[in-house]
């Protein structure tokens, strides 16, 4: 059944800022499977080569960290169209329609993010593909329900007509063949997923504090008098310095993301192999689960 399904796809998970913030994220980073080892070793390399076991985006807060991240997005980007990369990363506003709901269950939302994070991304590849997912471990998190929903998800027939589709993909979208909590210290790539998600949330978060310390580095600060106070942690500037970096190397290649106008990493076109995605209610009922609702999944 396999063979009969391919391509395959892997998808690496994390999460990032998931309690006490006011935006929060989930991300996936998915290619090839066949190219998932190859690429595995060679962010390990990159990370050793600076002398990092684990790069994970709180820990980016010396220059260490900063060149550490820089040189293991850099290598994605490059990476980008060899391997057939995805980074999808949602991030969710707890002050909006959905989530401003009484007694807010924020673990069966995290897990209900993923399945909507999750299903968008393999929407997005042939039909009929095979897939595997690694999630870091959260045990939070029912992953089994979760896969069982995405399975339920990806036996619904594609929307076209089948007589495009091989034999084979008529009565399938996906088929996830498993679904597996890692540790992220044994995984790079699920390193990677953390790296963007925290980078994607951050540049929401401190996108204020990250224009006035990119304003005053042109010198242009002094046309609006002095800085505010209190001036940002040296962690924080590390992480401007990222984003800088980031920013410029997505400009570079065309890849459609805003920052500025968005006041954050949002990408306009989702089809774009790095997007950045900002969940909105999809109808009138859409609310984050609360602690005493159903536990009934999305359909």
């Amino acid at each position: 059944m396999a063979k009969d399904r391919m391509p395959g796809f892997t998808a690496y998970c994390d999460e990032s800022y998931t309690s006490a913030h006011r935006y929060r994220g989930v991300a996936a980073l998915s290619l090839l499977s066949s190219s998932a080892d190859r690429l595995s070793t060679e962010i390990a390399k990159s990370l050793a080569g600076s002398s990092v076991h684990e790069l994970k985006w709180k820990k980016v807060t010396d220059a260490r960290g900063r060149f550490a991240a820089i040189k293991l997005l850099d290598h994605l980007m490059h990476s980008l169209g060899e391997h057939d990369i995805r980074a999808d990363v949602l991030v969710w506003d707890t002050r909006d329609a959905r989530h401003e709901v009484p007694n807010r269950d924020d673990n069966a939302n995290l897990a209900r993010m993923f399945y909507h994070l999750l299903r968008a991304l393999m929407a997005k590849r042939p039909a009929a593909s095979e897939w595997q997912v690694f999630p870091d471990e959260n045990f939070a998190i029912d992953w089994t329900t979760l896969n069982d929903c995405l399975q339920a998800d990806g036996r619904r027939p594609p929307r076209l007509e089948a007589e495009i589709f091989p034999a084979h993909a008529r009565n399938q979208r996906y088929w996830v063949r498993r679904c597996l909590p890692v540790k992220s210290h044994e995984q790079p790539l699920i390193q990677v997923a953390d790296l963007l998600c925290g980078l994607a949330v951050f540049s929401r978060l401190k996108f204020e504090a990250y224009k006035t310390w990119s304003t005053a580095l042109t010198g242009q600060g002094l046309l609006f008098g002095p800085p505010p106070s209190p001036a940002p942690s040296q962690g924080d500037v590390e992480r401007f310095k990222v984003l800088d970096a980031f920013k410029a190397s997505l400009d570079r290649d065309g890849l459609g993301v805003s920052l500025d106008s968005t006041q954050g990493l949002r990408t306009k076109n989702p089809k774009r192999p790095i997007n950045f995605w900002w969940y909105t209610p999809q109808h009138g009922d859409d609310r984050a689960p609360s602690k005493k609702a159903s536990d009934e999944w999305p359909r």
